[in-house]
């Protein structure tokens, strides 16, 4: 009876909910006074959003450096554009030049910000409806099945891999689109305070510096993204599309969008102290990463901490009864948590936003969402390792006690 009930509460309620609501929520953020005065958009979003979209499928179809993902357990596997970090370097320059030479309105833009999440809200609806509707009619990913439940196949998605137009859907809607747009803010907001104050404030370009740089390091590590859980075992429905479609752009800049009406200036030792510790945050997130990555291209054999390291030789059975194995690292920085990288994420997310001060929680809104989907997250793995290693996630779990920071939790 219990299972019954969870099942129904996940596959159920809970989607019906976050459909539901969280639209509205996104508008909220934004402007709770005046929800649905920007529905469904204007001309000007839709125009500017829809050659934003060409030009980063564009840059897409033009690369020629192909990336083959990772096998899933049901030997499926993505591929993907291999342009990541030119793209972004490209789209940021060729804006903020457009911006500053008058071809583009960064304030015009800014103004018409609620006419544009209404378009991205919209837009997500549409590619989570056109998912479910190709992954019911013509699918192309192995790893691709229906649960029964159409509104719990809407929210979740059918396939895993879905290529539509020549690229992968995810990599476009998460990468080009969600990921993309995010730096495109933050110039907007710095334009639009120049515009107001004669000059921007050090607390927000201080918060957008940070961000910068770490959507910079995503860019450079792009490759790696395709190995994380968002990619390996999302599918690509409304949790993970709309998300990053529609979820995304304000939420992620909401402490931006903050200090733009909330205009700060940071003390000398302050802003010196947010720069060091944000980036050193922002290094430590990907150095973890890093570490587990030349990890398994050499097999192991690596030095962590100035020694050999240390691991859990673990054997699983894939969708076809087929024994495989993998190396769980158990020592450097992933002998100190299981999800080290997350807690580096958090200080990162905390610190740029921590120039809007504490005067509302609207700047931390950002980082508690994180909290609470990081937090999920490692639920959510740690159940799928159990049934994958079986005793051998235990005995990881035994060398490697903490999830997310050593002594605390």
């Amino acid at each position: 009876m219990i299972n019954i009930l969870t099942t129904f509460f996940e596959q159920v309620v809970m989607p019906s909910i976050l459909m539901t609501i969280t639209p509205s929520f996104v508008l909220s953020l934004y402007d709770y006074k005046n929800l649905y005065e920007y529905m469904p958009g204007n001309e000007y979003s839709w125009t500017m959003t829809l050659i934003f979209m060409m030009i980063q499928y564009f840059f897409l179809i033009i690369s020629d450096k192909d990336i083959e993902g990772p096998l899933t357990t049901k030997n499926d596997k993505g591929f993907y554009k291999g342009n990541g970090l030119e793209t972004y370097i490209i789209t940021n320059v060729l804006y903020t030049w457009a911006c500053a030479k008058g071809v583009v309105d960064p304030v015009r833009i800014f103004d018409n910000l609620g006419y544009f999440f209404s378009t991205f809200i919209i837009l997500g609806y549409l590619f989570s409806t056109m998912l479910y509707v190709k992954g019911l009619c013509s699918p192309n990913s192995i790893d691709c099945n229906t649960t029964g439940n159409p509104l719990f196949d809407y929210y979740w998605g059918i396939e895993l891999h879905p290529r539509m137009f020549g690229v992968d859907i995810k990599q476009f809607t998460n990468c080009r689109f969600g990921m993309m747009i995010w730096p495109i803010l933050l110039i907007t907001y710095m334009f639009k305070q120049y515009d107001t104050l004669g000059y921007v404030t050090n607390a927000l370009l201080c918060n957008c510096i940070l961000q910068l740089v770490y959507i910079t390091k995503f860019f450079y590590w792009e490759d790696g993204y395709f190995r994380t859980i968002d990619v390996m075992v999302d599918k690509a429905g409304f949790y993970i599309c709309w998300g990053c479609i529609a979820y995304l752009p304000l939420m992620y800049t909401s402490h931006s969008l903050y200090l733009v009406h909330h205009p700060n200036e940071l003390s000398d030792n302050v802003l010196m102290c947010t720069y060091v510790f944000g980036l050193l945050a922002i290094f430590l997130n990907y150095y973890v990463d890093y570490e587990r990555k030349v990890f398994r291209e050499r097999d192991g054999n690596i030095n962590t901490f100035g020694g050999k390291a240390t691991y859990v030789k673990a054997e699983y059975l894939d969708n076809y009864a087929l024994v495989k194995s993998s190396k769980l690292l158990t020592s450097g920085f992933w002998g100190l948590a299981r999800h080290i990288n997350y807690f580096f994420e958090l200080l990162a997310a905390f610190i740029w936003s921590s120039p809007a001060g504490f005067n509302s929680i609207y700047p931390y809104f950002y980082f508690i969402y994180l909290t609470i989907l990081l937090l999920h997250r490692e639920r959510r793995d740690d159940d799928r390792c159990s049934n994958k290693y079986k005793k051998y996630w235990k005995l990881y779990k035994q060398k490697v006690p903490y999830k997310i920071l050593k002594y605390i939790y």
